[in-house]
């Protein structure tokens, strides 16, 4: 149906041509199985604005049925502006206006209070700050504990905006222009309810959603970490008036949001069938997404053996269960930090075993674990290059191989240099040290556990690469002809698993990792 390309001109004709209560509704001006809108409001409307651009550039390209198909050299110069793969507009309202600006003040609040806490806790630096004989040596010391920490965050920074996976769905892959915004959005709540703007951070958040649905792979941390705010406040005096904010704010934002679908519960129900497509299975057959649902397929035809309500009930428990002892964690006791890590365990959940899943819904774990990858650099950085591999037969049916190739080495080699992510493998750098400790008063021989991470990731990188090879350069078997795509989504299916287990660990041994550093310190 002329390809994903036709996808973003039909919304815009569709948008712009018909009532709005009709955009959703299958019809004979609006054939859903024709690239039926499938995505919320926000989206809908920014369809809709684009539309309006075209209108006065060229009727033809929106035209109601005999538009369908239309390519030109200046309509795909038109689509190509408004679909974020140059810098004219789209790339201008939602890099420079909306993600680029979340990752810089994100930096920047590390660096601010990195700051406070070494100018605090550091001797040297407390004297100066009090001796009022040395003015001069006190700005020359504050200039380069400054100094040294915007470099580290400008580095910070640099090896987000350089994580292959985003750039190469979002300008290499024709129909994600949307990443940048939900993903833009969602960093914008997490700074927000970080910073203790919870109400900001709340709209923020239901922003995203509005844009791309897939984005409630992060609202139980949010709902996890406010709630215990709330908590923490005392839900019978503070705790209950902030409650109650976030409450009014979260529907206000909504019913403003889906204004003209809520008025009827048919619209209501329509869209929601529309944005959430259960009755298609646990996956789409052509899909190859490197989740449990996937892989377990090679083996066990799941979607034949079990019905479709039992496939549900058998997602949702397994979602359910494997992101429930990071929420209960974060709930009893809220911080950013255990936000940050919740936001990947719990993302990474959804990923692996929800209904649905997309193999572009990996940038979703992507952004969190990009925001802790200060923190832990060593394996921020191999989950992220595992994360692009994940996606790569998507990225080689686009034709992205040589992209592929340039951004991951770009990637790899600023935060090689920026973090000296090799020096930095052992147990505290890991933050497994509070984990191998408990280890050990059972196996006291338990100490070569970064030697096996080092390990595990040496024989990582060689197969993605011996695999990404093979499927370049051989011929798969006419009896399996997805024999390498399946391989790769297996491979990179049982690393995800092990990330998971590694995140969770983390959380889970926080307190004692935070109590044993206190007294080292």
């Amino acid at each position: 149906m002329f390809g994903d390309y036709e996808a973003q001109r039909h919304w815009q004709e569709i948008t712009f041509n018909l009532p709005i209560k009709q955009w959703y509704f299958n019809s004979s001006d609006n054939n859903l199985l024709y690239w039926g809108l499938d995505y919320p409001p926000l989206t809908a409307y920014h369809s809709l604005l684009c539309a309006y651009v075209a209108k006065v550039i060229n009727p033809d390209w929106i035209a109601l049925h005999t538009s369908r198909g239309y390519e030109s050299q200046a309509h795909k110069l038109f689509m190509r502006a408004t679909g974020k793969r140059t810098i004219v507009i789209e790339l201008l309202v939602a890099d420079l206006l909306i993600y680029i600006p979340a990752v810089v003040l994100y930096c920047c609040c590390l660096k601010e209070m990195s700051t406070k806490k070494q100018v605090r806790g550091g001797t040297f630096a407390t004297v100066l700050r009090e001796a009022t004989l040395l003015p001069c040596l006190m700005q020359v010391t504050d200039y380069s504990l400054n100094s040294q920490y915007l470099s580290l965050q400008v580095a910070n920074a640099l090896c987000i905006l350089l994580y292959p996976g985003l750039i190469l769905i979002d300008y290499g892959h024709f129909q994600d222009r949307y990443n940048s915004v939900s993903l833009g959005f969602a960093l914008w709540g997490i700074l927000g309810v970080s910073c203790h703007w919870d109400l900001l951070g709340s709209l923020a958040f239901c922003l995203a959603i509005n844009y791309k649905q897939m984005e409630l792979y992060h609202s139980l941390p949010f709902f996890c970490f406010l709630l215990g705010k709330c908590f923490k406040k005392g839900l019978k005096g503070k705790g209950f008036v902030l409650f109650i904010k976030l409450a009014c704010t979260v529907v206000a934002s909504f019913v403003l949001c889906w204004l003209p679908f809520v008025t009827e519960k048919e619209q209501t129900l329509q869209v929601l069938r529309r944005l959430f497509p259960v009755d298609r299975g646990l996956f789409e057959a052509c899909d190859k997404v490197a989740n449990i649902w996937c892989s377990l397929s090679v083996f066990l035809k799941i979607k034949n053996i079990l019905p479709h309500h039992t496939q549900i009930k058998i997602s949702f428990c397994f979602t359910f269960l494997s992101l429930l002892p990071a929420c209960i964690k974060l709930i009893l006791q809220p911080s950013p930090r255990g936000f940050r890590y919740t936001l990947v365990t719990c993302a990474l959940s959804f990923f692996l075993f929800s209904f649905q899943v997309h193999e572009k819904s990996i940038l979703l774990v992507s952004l969190p674990v990009c925001l802790v990858l200060s923190e832990i650099p060593f394996m921020s950085t191999w989950f992220l290059l595992v994360s692009t591999f994940s996606m790569l037969p998507l990225l080689l049916k686009d034709d992205l191989l040589m992209p592929t190739i340039v951004t991951v080495m770009a990637f790899f080699i600023a935060c090689a240099t920026s973090f000296s992510i090799f020096e930095k493998t052992s147990e505290e750098e890991l933050q497994l040290k509070s984990f191998s400790i408990s280890v050990r008063k059972y196996l006291p021989c338990f100490t070569f556990l970064p030697r096996v991470i080092q390990r595990l990731f040496l024989m990582s990188v060689i197969t993605m690469v011996l695999l990404t090879l093979m499927t370049v350069t051989l011929d798969p078997p006419q009896k399996f002809p997805d024999l390498f795509s399946v391989l790769v989504c297996f491979v990179s299916c049982l690393k995800f698993l092990f990330f998971l287990i590694y995140f969770n660990i983390i959380i889970m041994w926080d307190s004692k990792s935070r109590r044993n550093q206190k007294k080292t310190d």
